[in-house]
């Protein structure tokens, strides 16, 4: 089974033209267009000593992982001599999502940093990723951007190494603040990956490695049972496990979230540990909160020893919280 890599690296910022937004082929110096000015920025840069290439393979014309005089003399006819259009060695990732949030007074807690699989810390706040099947959840905290931020971010896919562009499409303010910032790229294949994040001014945010596993643990079937009286004595959550074959049923009862909430279930596994991760999805607010039974099966565990954690948030702006934590020993 594969395990989750951390890396911490410091990579060089540099400044970009333009606002954050996606790289495209040719467009070297990240202006939004492709035009005389790349070919101005490129000579600059290699004869001159000129800034760096904010993004090194919109200029990669011969998909070399070299920037050099051949390069150079390709974009050059294509520009005077018509010669046919540049291609470059990435693919702009089109399933992916963002997701906006509000301005915080404070800096994230270390407690909900602990939950991310792959972490880099920086100047420029948190980058961390969470591998939940083969979606991958990346997260930036502790952004510090402008009040009237709309947040929305590009990635790239260039081998292994995806890059993400952070941009602002919203208006300004006379403001700055905190921000917690989500985006979620869908349906992987299976591999080892880098990603790296740069934000709207095109710094470095940070520098992640992580894995979608192999033949992992795939959760099929998740169901919240509505209100329901409190089990037991107190409101205190109860998790229960069972193990058949290859599958693992979690029950979750005094579950607490709002009456009119609908709870979908998305799973994590970080090495020997499962976490499950419980948020109301529903658009139905009520002024009530109340229990619930969460059931989720998961399929495709290995026999051994494994740590079950379980989240849940009720609010989407509230933070998640660890409901329960226990060791299982499962087939033996």
């Amino acid at each position: 089974m594969k395990r989750i890599t951390v890396l911490m690296l410091t990579v060089a910022s540099v400044a970009f033209a333009g606002s954050g937004m996606a790289a495209t082929c040719g467009d070297m110096d990240m202006s939004g267009n492709v035009d005389i000015s790349d070919l101005v920025y490129l000579v600059d840069h290699m004869f001159t000593g000129g800034p760096p290439l904010p993004y090194p393979p919109t200029a990669d014309f011969h998909f070399d992982s070299q920037i050099d005089i051949a390069d150079l003399v390709f974009f050059i006819d294509y520009m005077f001599g018509g010669c046919v259009p540049p291609a470059c060695p990435f693919d702009v990732i089109t399933d992916h999502s963002e997701v906006d949030a509000a301005c915080r007074d404070t800096t994230l807690g270390d407690a909900q940093k602990e939950t991310s699989t792959a972490l880099a810390t920086g100047d420029r706040g948190t980058l961390r990723v969470e591998v939940i099947g083969n979606d991958v959840h990346v997260y930036h905290d502790d952004a510090y951007y402008q009040c009237c931020l709309w947040y929305y971010v590009d990635y790239n896919l260039a081998g292994d190494v995806i890059t993400g562009f952070e941009a602002d499409t919203g208006w300004e303010c006379d403001c700055i603040c905190w921000f917690d910032l989500e985006s979620v790229i869908y349906d992987l294949a299976e591999g080892s990956y880098t990603l790296v994040l740069i934000g709207i001014w095109g710094d470095t945010v940070g520098t992640v490695q992580f894995d979608i596993p192999e033949n992992g643990p795939v959760l099929i079937d998740y169901w919240d049972s509505g209100c329901l009286p409190r089990y037991g004595a107190d409101d205190t959550a109860e998790v229960n496990y069972y193990y058949h074959g290859d599958t693992l049923d979690m029950e979750h009862l005094n579950g607490y979230f709002n009456c009119g909430g609908i709870i979908a279930v998305e799973l994590s596994e970080v090495g020997d540990t499962l976490r499950f991760y419980e948020f109301n999805i529903s658009d139905d607010w009520q002024y009530c909160l109340c229990y619930f039974m969460v059931t989720a099966t998961v399929i495709n565990v290995s026999p051994g020893s494994y740590v079950a954690e379980v989240y849940a948030r009720d609010n989407p702006v509230d933070p998640i919280q660890l409901v329960d934590r226990q060791t299982l020993v499962l087939g033996e």
